[in-house]
């Protein structure tokens, strides 16, 4: 069967699950998988093993490794004790508070510690928020534009790693970095800009007017860690510190040693946070049982379930549709906001990293060439249309954030996710058709 009905098929299973979801409640990463299947062996005539090849792994286990860790610190009270202690600090000013987590989450990210950076704070603005009526959806907002504020910087991981597609594309080191640079100045502008946007709208959501109307709370001095909870927080910083440091060694200083190398292979958070969460079960710093009732399972269905699909999608040639479709004659002035549109459209299942930005990037050039659109602007609406849709439950860091959210809020925050993230990427295209992709064009002269 030709690739352009199994892509249709695709769409239709898309469209199966939203409404199977909405009207039955049944989870869409099930009814995903059954039409990856369907799709994978009855219209392109491939072997049910071969289709189980399709599954994302890595998506699923870093899921489940995040939330196995945290869970401990959920379940004996750790994280509920050092968010009363933050919470003190800025009791007089709690409005403060999702601009304090942007910026934590960014400066972190920006000395390096990449999705640890979300990891670590999540837990956290989501225990504050639940004292003060804070939307779980404000978190989510803050967290991850903060995350995208820090880590695209072109000194550390993620910046690197756009200097190099961009060089992969033909240009010199020094063209390429100072590409990075004016992508990354405005990404801070925009995620800026974006946060602040979202912030007035949950402040002023109807229902919210008491929560805004609010600038202080009363509360008691929190009291200290119990010994478990200080065994707990030991091994969050450890944990932390072990994910970042390296890995900030690695990117300042290019260590070549093949051991050093070896070692950044097992300081990621999908190793780190199994390790540690067994170093939680040894130390029983909570029921063992408990914790693992409490995982995920149905956001892990669902993410990777949705991801499935895509991966069919992909193998029917979703690649060179998308291809097709850039190239077929778009005026210039439109090139970059489309760019932006697809870019946030994959990034909703998909990552950005692995999937996205390899995709687009090569693209770039051609058009470019073609039609006489400054480079840089288009890579900055790639990128920027990737982040936008980047906290969508489906991709690797929006399921990160509801795998940490509190156990009642998962669900619901699934659907609201997806809403926000295509509100998002209007929002960006709007941006992008003001002129913001291309304000530091000049950077690169």
């Amino acid at each position: 069967m030709s690739n352009t009905m199994i892509l249709w098929a695709c769409l239709f299973a898309i469209i199966v699950m939203i409404v199977a979801y909405n009207v039955c409640r049944i989870n869409m990463g099930v009814t995903a998988m059954a039409f990856a299947f369907l799709i994978g062996c009855v219209l392109q005539g491939e072997k049910a093993s071969k289709i189980y090849g399709y599954w994302p792994n890595n998506l699923a286990f870093f899921l489940l490794s995040c939330s196995l860790f945290f869970e401990f610190a959920a379940q004996n009270g750790t994280m509920k004790v050092f968010g009363d202690k933050l919470l003190y600090k800025f009791r007089n000013n709690i409005k403060l508070i999702p601009w304090v987590m942007f910026f934590i989450t960014a400066v972190l990210a920006f000395l390096g510690a990449g999705t640890a950076s979300q990891v670590l704070i999540a837990p956290v603005s989501y225990a504050i928020g639940a004292q003060i009526g804070m939307d779980p959806l404000m978190t989510v907002c803050a967290v991850s534009l903060g995350y995208t504020v820090g880590t695209y910087n072109p000194w550390t991981g993620m910046g690197v790693q756009i200097i190099g597609l961009v060089e992969n594309n033909g240009l010199e080191t020094d063209i390429a970095t100072k590409t990075a640079i004016a992508c990354y100045a405005t990404t801070v502008l925009k995620q800026t800009l974006t946060m602040a946007v979202c912030y007035l709208f949950f402040n002023i959501l109807p229902g919210k007017k008491k929560q805004a109307a609010r600038t202080s709370i009363e509360m008691e001095r929190p009291g200290e860690f119990n010994p478990v909870q200080k065994k707990t927080m030991t091994l969050i910083v450890l944990s932390f510190l072990i994910l970042v440091i390296p890995n900030m060694i690695n990117t300042w200083f290019k260590i070549e040693s093949p051991v050093f190398k070896n070692i950044l292979l097992v300081c990621q958070p999908h190793a780190i946070f199994v390790i540690f969460a067994f170093i939680a079960c040894c130390m029983k710093l909570s029921d063992t049982k408990k914790v693992i009732a409490k995982l995920p399972m149905n956001t892990v269905l669902l993410v990777a379930g949705v991801s499935f699909l895509m991966e069919i999608a992909k193998a029917a040639g979703m690649v060179e549709a998308i291809e097709m479709l850039v190239g077929n004659g778009i005026p210039g002035w439109l090139i970059g906001p489309f760019l932006c549109l697809i870019a946030g459209i994959l990034s909703i299942f998909s990552s950005t990293w692995s999937v996205v930005l390899p995709l687009l990037y090569p693209l770039i050039p051609p058009l470019a060439a073609a039609t006489g659109v400054n480079p840089v602007g288009l890579y900055s609406s790639v990128l920027f249309g990737a982040n936008s849709t980047g906290f969508s439950p489906f991709s690797t860091a929006g399921s990160m954030l509801v795998g940490l959210a509190p156990d009642e809020e998962r669900d619901p925050m699934i659907p609201r996710m997806v809403i926000l993230a295509v509100a998002m990427l209007v929002f960006t295209m709007v941006l992008g058709l003001l002129g913001v992709f291309n304000i530091f064009n000049f950077i690169v002269a």
